[in-house]
This record gives structure tokens, C-alpha cells and sequence, in this order.
């Protein structure tokens, strides 16, 4: 699998540009978390979940955007 990883210092960096692409937040400040959630939704831009192989997710479960479901991770029936 070849991804292409992409590092922005400042929002303006990507404002209008990716539409296309997918984002996934990896930082670790609560509210700089928010700041980019809400930005990223509000401009539309993808937010996918990344699930690992190596998880069990049910599929009676709903999952919202852009969680991240590691290895060894169960998501049982009927959770939201």
C-alpha cells in the first residue's frame, strides 16, 4: 500500500486545496484537537475511520468519522 502523508504547519496550508484527500488529527492537545475537527468539518473535508485488520468491529455497530480502531480492539453489537 503506498500513502502519501502529509504534515501542515498552519490551516491556511490546505484551505480549499484537498478536497479530495483524506485527514486523520493526531495531536494530542484537546483543544487543538477540536480546533482542526471543527475546521475540517465545517470545510467538508474527509475524515475516515482507520480500522485495523487486526480489530473486531460488529457490524450491527455504528461508527462515527475519523476514529481509529487499533489492533486487538473489539467494538461490540449494537454500539454507537
Amino acid at each position: 500500500m503506498d500513502l502519501d502523508v502529509y504534515a501542515f504547519a498552519e490551516v491556511r496550508d490546505f484551505t480549499g486545496k484537498y478536497q479530495d484527500d483524506d485527514f486523520f488529527i493526531a495531536i494530542g492537545s484537546n483543544e487543538k484537537r477540536k480546533f482542526y475537527w471543527e475546521f475540517l468539518n465545517d470545510n467538508n473535508l474527509n475524515t475516515p475511520n482507520l480500522i485495523s485488520p487486526y480489530s473486531q468491529v460488529d457490524p450491527s455497530a455504528v461508527l462515527g468519522k475519523g476514529n481509529i480502531i487499533c489492533a486487538q480492539a473489539f467494538i461490540g453489537p449494537c454500539s454507537k
